[in-house]
């Protein structure tokens, strides 16, 4: 039901006169289902698509497509007009709004879009994630690195799958 709404919601064009006006709770109708509901999304570049002026938060399912990894949640900050897109904490979409991630957790390469599947390089993927986080937690998996990982002026760590593995 939140998506049958949230797609009425991004099909209205110009004023969306049928919910501007309903009271609910402290605000209104309108209000309510575009700062308080938070949109489900499968993948990043669908959060690329999300209408900034009709959206807030977002949830992501996948980086590629649904489920390929933890569902991460976004806020929109209408406030930033200059941060760069990193592919996993900061989204710049369509429209120039920046979306933001709430809560990274640990420093998954997945964020950034490692595959992890041995065949695709990773390389950009663990470098973006090294640059956000100033560490890299490596998950249970295989990465396979096809380019220069080269970081100037610093090590990076990378930390294996378990307790206290580091490599």
């Amino acid at each position: 039901t939140s998506e049958f709404f949230a797609g009425l919601i991004d099909a209205a064009t110009g004023l969306i006169n049928t919910t501007t006006g309903i009271l609910y709770d402290a605000g209104t109708l309108f209000d309510y289902l575009r700062f308080g509901v938070s949109r489900q999304v499968d993948t990043i570049a669908a959060l690329r698509l999300l209408s900034g002026s009709r959206n807030q938060r977002a949830s992501v399912l996948g980086y590629y497509a649904a489920g390929d990894m933890f569902v991460r949640h976004y806020r929109l900050d209408p406030t930033d007009v200059t941060s760069t897109d990193n592919g996993g904490k900061v989204i710049v979409g369509v429209d120039g709004l920046r979306w933001k991630m709430i809560y990274a957790g640990i420093a998954d390469p997945r964020i950034f879009g490692a595959k992890m599947d041995g065949v695709t390089d990773d390389a950009s993927a663990i470098i973006a994630t090294h640059t956000a986080f100033g560490e890299v937690v490596r998950p249970v998996g295989s990465f396979a690195i096809k380019s220069n990982m080269a970081i100037a002026g610093t090590a990076m760590k990378i930390h294996g799958a378990g307790h206290n593995k580091t490599s």
